[in-house]
């Protein structure tokens, strides 16, 4: 069967392929494709002579490429690059919006003692870990020393740092939600933005 056809296609993160030629949901779309988070409707005017059958199969085929570069992107850690973030302190990004993340960047850093990252405040919620040393870490005018195995959270718009206060290396774990890392340094005019696709 060959018809020129409106097709009501909804989408939400669980929803399977309709039955029904005139109505196609696809496949456990994921969110940012095809549809903004949630459930919504869309309709599409095909001007076409294909087969309804083949307009089927060409929505479960993008359904499926979305799934497949969504859930199965994988990052090695090792291949990204090591970067002077000032003098003291090294940062690996692994991942950020430069490499596909929409929500959240992660990233480690080495940090050499007595130095480490200057009051700042992020847009966003943060996460700091402890991998490996001893960090003074503060929000606002609470201080406190986290060792290996300790995290803090971070609330967004809240002033904070840290220093390495031990005599080894400072290996600290970070996940900033955005997919783009930017801080407000005090003193500075503009804030710093890294890692942008």
């Amino acid at each position: 069967m060959t018809l020129p056809a409106i097709l009501l296609l909804r989408a939400h993160p669980k929803q399977i392929l309709s039955r029904s030629p005139y109505s196609l949901r696809a496949t456990h779309a994921c969110k940012g494709w095809l549809f903004p988070q949630g459930f919504c409707s869309l309709f599409v005017l095909f001007l076409t002579t294909a087969p309804v059958k083949e307009c089927q199969q060409k929505v479960v085929s993008w359904a499926a490429k979305a799934k497949g570069d969504i859930h199965m992107r994988i990052i090695l850690h090792q291949d990204q690059p090591r970067e002077l973030w000032r003098a003291g302190v090294e940062t690996r990004m692994q991942v950020a919006a430069t490499n596909g993340a929409t929500d959240l960047c992660i990233f480690e850093q080495w940090v050499d003692p007595a130095t480490g990252a200057p009051t700042h405040s992020h847009t966003v919620e943060e996460v700091l870990t402890v991998v490996a040393g001893e960090a003074e870490m503060w929000i606002e005018n609470n201080r406190a020393v986290l060792t290996a195995g300790q995290s803090i959270i971070i609330p967004a718009h809240r002033k904070h740092g840290f220093r390495n206060l031990g005599t080894a290396l400072l290996h600290v774990h970070a996940v900033l939600a955005s997919p783009i890392f930017e801080a407000s340094f005090d003193g500075a005019a503009e804030p710093v933005r890294r890692w942008v696709s």
